[in-house]
């Protein structure tokens, strides 16, 4: 007999493994160039978004993400990548990744940054880096 049988449904979601969820979504300008940002808290650039809340819908948490970090009202489309990874130092659980088409920014389209989480911001050309 299946565990989930044999358990209340209470019960045996919780023996489910969990992980945590993060978004980010791939936005370009007209010239194909990527938009990045430069968190404060990692010294390395990434693609703009962040965790997920509870209950939170990934198309819709990485829309909120971009809004709060950058100012940026922008349609979330299909996924693009989905990543997994272990454990690591403080961060007790797995963390999921998913990446997501941001779409095309309007030439001079201005990017509000949330200064308490970003350092900077930058459309690079792919391959560049920053």
């Amino acid at each position: 007999m299946a565990d989930r049988e044999r358990l209340p449904q209470e019960e045996w979601y919780a023996t489910l493994v969990t992980s945590y969820t993060a978004t980010g979504a791939l936005i370009t300008d007209p010239v194909g160039r990527v938009l990045l940002v430069k968190p404060s808290y990692r010294p390395y650039w990434a693609f703009p978004g962040g965790m997920l809340e509870h209950a939170e819908a990934p198309h819709a948490g990485c829309a909120r993400e971009v809004r709060e970090e950058l100012g940026l009202d922008v349609v979330i489309g299909a996924l693009l990548v989905a990543g997994w990874a272990p454990p690591l130092g403080g961060r007790p659980r797995p963390i999921m990744y998913l990446l997501f088409d941001g779409g095309v920014v309007a030439d001079g389209t201005q990017v509000r940054l949330q200064r308490d989480e970003l350092d900077d911001y930058a459309f690079v050309s792919a391959g560049k880096g920053c």
